[in-house]
C-alpha cells in the first residue's frame, strides 16, 4: 500500500508542476518528477526555497492543508497561493496561458489582464503597469498650464501634460558655444545648452530699458513673458502707435484756431460741456499698453470688467484723443488708478 500511495502522490504532484518533500515514512523524500516549472530544482525536496524568477511556479500549502501553487509575478515577489483550481494547461493557473496568471492573457507572465507580456500588469503591456504601456505608469501625467502645476525637481510641463524632466546635466560633459550655457528649469538641470539671459524682469535692466523675451520659449509661455524664455535682452521699449501723429501732437494741442488745428491733424469741435470749440488731437497711441500717465500722450485708462473695482486694475491702454470726457478709471503719474468723471 505504501508503494502504491507514493506512486499516486508522485503522479498528482507531477501534474501541479513541482514535487515537495514528504514525511520519512517510506515515501519519496527528494521529489521524483521534474515538474513543469521553468527553473532548476522547483521541488522542495532539498529543503531550500526556490529563487523567485518571473513566471516560475512552485507548490504551496493551502489553509485547508491541500496543495496549491503560486507564481513568481516579479523577481523576488511570489503571488498568492492558488487553491482548488485545476488548470487545463501545463501550469496550474485558472487562465489559458502557460503562466500562472488569473486573467485571460496568453503570455507567460502573471498578469491578470489580457496582455501577452511577462510582467505582473493587469493591462495589455509587458511591464508592471495596469495600462497599456510597457512601463510601470498607470496612465498619462496630470494636465498642466505651466511648470508650476508639476512636481518640482521631477516633472515639467510639455504640451499641456506633466512629464518626467531631464536631469542629466550634473554628469554632462558637453561644451556650450559662446553665449550659451547649461540651464536649470523647475528644479531640473538637463544636459543641453541654451542662450544666456541678460534678464528675467525689467528691474534687472538699466533705466528706460525693458527685459525683452528671447526666441526660445516653452510651448506654454505667455506672449511677452521673459521668465519662460531663453536669450532675453535688455532693450529699449518698442514704439507703440503712429509716430507721425505722435510727432504732430504738441503742435496740435497748442493750436487755438481752427486752421492751425486742422493743419496739425486735429479736429476743431466742442468737447463735452465746453462752450467754445477746441482742438481735439489724435494721440496715435490708441490701445497701447500703459500703467501710468507718463506712458501716454493723452490719458492712460482702463475699462472696468464687470464686478471689479478701479483699485484692482494694474494695466490700462492709452486713449486715442487728447481730450477725455465721461467717467473712467484713469492711471495717475505714480501708477495708481482712480475713477474720475470729466464733463
Amino acid at each position: 500500500m505504501r508503494g502504491g500511495l507514493g506512486i499516486s502522490i508522485g503522479l498528482a504532484l507531477a501534474l501541479t508542476g513541482c514535487m515537495p518533500s514528504l514525511p520519512d515514512e517510506g515515501l519519496p523524500a527528494e521529489g521524483e518528477g521534474e515538474g513543469e516549472g521553468e527553473g532548476e530544482g522547483e521541488g522542495e525536496g532539498e529543503g531550500k526555497p526556490l529563487l523567485c524568477r518571473t513566471g516560475l511556479v512552485e507548490a504551496c500549502v493551502c489553509p485547508s492543508g491541500a496543495l496549491g501553487h503560486r507564481t513568481c509575478v516579479h523577481p523576488g515577489i511570489w503571488g498568492n497561493c492558488l487553491c482548488g483550481a485545476e488548470g487545463e494547461g501545463e501550469g496550474a493557473a485558472e487562465g489559458e496561458g502557460e503562466g500562472a496568471a488569473e486573467g485571460e492573457g496568453e503570455g507567460e507572465g502573471a498578469a491578470e489582464g489580457e496582455g501577452e507580456g511577462e510582467g505582473a500588469a493587469e493591462g495589455e503591456g509587458e511591464g508592471a503597469a495596469e495600462g497599456e504601456g510597457e512601463g510601470a505608469a498607470e496612465g498619462e501625467g496630470e494636465a498642466c498650464l505651466s511648470d508650476r502645476d508639476c512636481l518640482f525637481g521631477l516633472e515639467w510641463c510639455e504640451q499641456g501634460t506633466c512629464g518626467p524632466c531631464r536631469d542629466d546635466g550634473s554628469a554632462c560633459l558637453i561644451r556650450c558655444p559662446e553665449g550659451y550655457a547649461l540651464y536649470s528649469r523647475h528644479g531640473c538641470q538637463p544636459c543641453e545648452c541654451k542662450a544666456i539671459n541678460e534678464c528675467l524682469v525689467d528691474d534687472e535692466c538699466a533705466y528706460d530699458l525693458v527685459c525683452t523675451p528671447g526666441d526660445d520659449c516653452t510651448d506654454w509661455c505667455p506672449p511677452g513673458d521673459p521668465t519662460c524664455c531663453h536669450g532675453n535682452l535688455c532693450l529699449e521699449p518698442p514704439v507703440c502707435g503712429d509716430p507721425t501723429l505722435a510727432a504732430r501732437f504738441a503742435d496740435c494741442t497748442a493750436a487755438t484756431t481752427e486752421p492751425d488745428c486742422l493743419a496739425a491733424g486735429g479736429t476743431w469741435a466742442r468737447v463735452g460741456r465746453s462752450p467754445e470749440p477746441v482742438c481735439d488731437c489724435p494721440t496715435g497711441q490708441a490701445g497701447c499698453p500703459c500703467d501710468r500717465a507718463a506712458d501716454c500722450l493723452g490719458s492712460c485708462l482702463v475699462e472696468l470688467p464687470v464686478g471689479e473695482t478701479c483699485a484692482e486694475q494694474r494695466v490700462g491702454s492709452c486713449h486715442a484723443w487728447s481730450h477725455l470726457v465721461g467717467c473712467h478709471c484713469v492711471f495717475r503719474d505714480e501708477g495708481t488708478p482712480v475713477e474720475i468723471c470729466i464733463d
